[in-house]
């Protein structure tokens, strides 16, 4: 038999799952970089993050303010979380060493777009690792198609030429590889995590949709982009 709790998380997949979790997540993941390594760590601050971000949204006057508030509640979940280590402390075996990310390369590309100014971190994410089409982004940012293709290609000016350092090197054959760079970091935030994530957040979602919280229904105001 077909519980409310079933019914609610029906529902959450519609709203929140395309517009705040699936879009975000691997976002979020990037954002964790800046404080922890550690996959179990990473795994709470998104989760927390995602989770407040959703029961928020009804509060915002549009999605476009979404990216904006994702970034602030990392900030301030993950120093909270990361704090002396009370994270690493609880988790168990060998589990708790797991890494994010394994790979040098991919620890500093994500260093340097965490780098980068809020926009411009946001749209390389949504374009090249989520394939959003700029004019999908053009949508969620209320900005148009012109103004986000010009961010996007900022933006991987930037990350090159701070890839490439102060040693003069040429930055534009690495401008022309960033698409698959960026697309290569997404990859690396691997599944297992993401799977852990999604299932964290909808479960507390379809809990508190079933208290039929005003500002939750307020999200249809803008999560149609």
């Amino acid at each position: 038999m077909r519980t409310n709790v079933t019914f609610a998380a029906e529902g959450l997949k519609r709203v929140v799952y395309g517009r705040i979790v699936k879009r975000y997540q691997r976002y979020v993941l990037l954002r964790c970089c800046r404080y922890t390594n550690s996959k179990t760590e990473a795994q709470r601050i998104a989760s927390y993050t995602l989770i407040t971000a959703c029961a928020l949204t009804g509060e915002l006057a549009h999605g476009s303010q979404l990216g904006w508030l994702i970034d602030c509640m990392v900030d301030v979940i993950a120093q909270d979380l990361v704090k002396g280590g009370a994270v690493a402390e609880q988790a168990e075996g060998a589990f708790a060493c797991e890494m994010l990310l394994a790979d040098d390369d991919m620890q500093t590309l994500a260093s340097r777009m965490n780098g980068l100014d809020a926009l411009l971190r946001q749209v390389l994410v949504l374009r090249h690792i989520e394939r959003m089409s700029t004019k999908m982004i053009s949508r969620v940012y209320r900005k148009s198609i012109a103004e986000i293709m010009l961010a996007i290609d900022r933006a991987e000016r930037e990350l090159a030429e701070d890839l490439s350092g102060a040693g003069g090197d040429d930055s534009a054959p690495l401008t022309e590889a960033m698409p698959e760079r960026v697309g290569k970091l997404g990859e690396a935030l691997d599944l297992e995590s993401r799977q852990h994530i999604e299932g964290l957040v909808l479960r507390c979602l379809a809990e508190w949709e079933t208290q039929d919280r005003p500002s939750w229904r307020r999200m249809g105001q803008w999560s149609r982009n």
